[in-house]
């Protein structure tokens, strides 16, 4: 299996099973301890799929969606390796990349992780524990 093959491989068939925490990437050969399906995606594959470089300042966004239509919200399933080792289902939500707004970020974790566009029409919470 090539690198590309196996980065669109492994979050199909892997990322559900609780034995994806940590491992031995099968493409550099090391020990990867926690989170071998994050390390498969930032690391291996196309380069324009890989997260980019975390900012110097991190912020994370978290989107609420709601059916305008039916009132229910939208959650994502988050891979084992992500969710502390059973695969689980959370608000749509990441890191702001460098340069990134919060929302920007919002909309663009929407899109990546749920597939759809959203406007983003407010914020209801900022907090700040951040140790200088």
């Amino acid at each position: 299996m090539t690198e590309n093959d196996l980065h669109a491989h492994y979050p199909l068939y892997h990322s559900s099973e609780p034995s994806n925490k940590d491992g031995i990437c099968p493409i550099c050969n090391i020990y990867r301890k926690p989170n071998l399906d994050v390390h498969i995606h930032n690391c291996h594959g196309p380069l324009l799929m890989r997260e980019p470089r975390a900012p110097e300042f991190p912020a994370f966004a978290w989107v609420i969606i709601q059916s305008k239509v039916t009132g229910k919200f939208l959650m994502v399933n988050e891979p084992a390796g992500i969710a502390g080792g059973k695969p689980r289902y959370w608000l749509p939500a990441g890191r702001v990349d460098e340069g990134e707004g919060m929302i920007e970020a919002g909309k663009r974790e929407a899109l990546e992780e749920a597939g759809i566009e959203v406007e983003i029409t407010g914020a209801l919470n900022f907090m700040n524990d951040y140790e200088m």
